[in-house]
């Protein structure tokens, strides 16, 4: 449930540990994403292709740490909450992986 935060509400510490948690859950994801795709370019994968496997891992990571470890979530509505999640990770990948494919094209275009 959704609290609006009034005009002199002050944070507390629970939310800012909980701003923390998110943060750290963030880093976590990031430093997956970025493991994953080293490592599946250091296989021979292209850029390209490892792009949308290593934002998986991290998209993973995030959900999970977030929903167990920042907001202490408790079954019900797992489902829903995967999808919403999925929805919005399905569109950051979709821009990260046109991204890659334009760097790629850029960097073969400059490259003697």
């Amino acid at each position: 449930m959704l609290v609006p935060v009034e005009a002199g509400d002050t944070l507390t510490r629970r939310t800012l540990l909980v701003l923390l948690q998110f943060e750290l859950a963030s880093v976590a994801a990031t430093l997956v994403d970025l493991g994953i795709f080293s490592l599946a370019v250091h296989l021979g994968t292209s850029p390209v292709v490892a792009t949308p496997i290593g934002a998986l891992g991290g998209a993973v990571t995030n959900f999970l740490l977030n929903r167990h470890v920042t907001f202490r979530a408790q079954g019900g509505g797992v489902s829903r909450q995967a999808l919403r999640y999925l929805a919005v990770s399905a569109c950051s990948l979709g821009l990260n992986t046109l991204v890659a494919m334009r760097a790629s094209r850029n960097c073969r275009r400059h490259t003697p």
